[in-house]
């Protein structure tokens, strides 16, 4: 008798452990999509708060969702397969601004590759040797 109640603890023990797990493991993940940016800057400018004095900006961007726009210097492809497009407002590449898109918020039609101008917004997770913005989506291309 006592195996028995001492096996139901555990089941019911299991499954009020397994149910939280199960609920933020499917959770949806909350979307840019129709959130206002905080914040409108140019990618060299965004580039150069950071660069300059990266605590200031941190207690600026960090956080906010951020619009910027600059030219397409490359698109990759990040390891969960999301595209990555790697934004600049200068002819080399310096100051580059890395948007990590949404998935399926890529505009269809539009052409990303280099050279083409952008605008993106996303949320600003900071610097590492460049701006990052996570679930950005792009606003428009030309």
């Amino acid at each position: 008798m006592k195996i028995k109640t001492i096996l139901r603890i555990l089941v019911i023990l299991v499954i009020l452990l397994l149910i939280p797990f199960l609920v933020f493991q499917f959770m949806p993940q909350a979307s840019m999509k129709g959130k206002e940016a905080s914040f409108t800057v140019d990618t060299h400018i965004l580039y150069e708060a950071f660069s300059t004095d990266e605590s200031k900006a941190n207690e600026t961007y960090l956080g906010k969702v951020v619009e910027t726009s600059g030219f397409i210097v490359e698109q990759l492809l990040d390891e969960s397969g999301r595209s990555v497009l790697i934004l600049s407002n200068e002819s080399n590449g310096v100051g580059q601004v890395y948007a990590t898109l949404e998935e399926g918020k890529k505009k269809p039609g539009h052409d990303y590759s280099p050279g083409k101008k952008i605008s993106v917004k996303g949320l600003c997770t900071g610097y590492l040797m460049e701006v990052v913005l996570n679930k950005a989506s792009v606003i428009s291309s030309d």
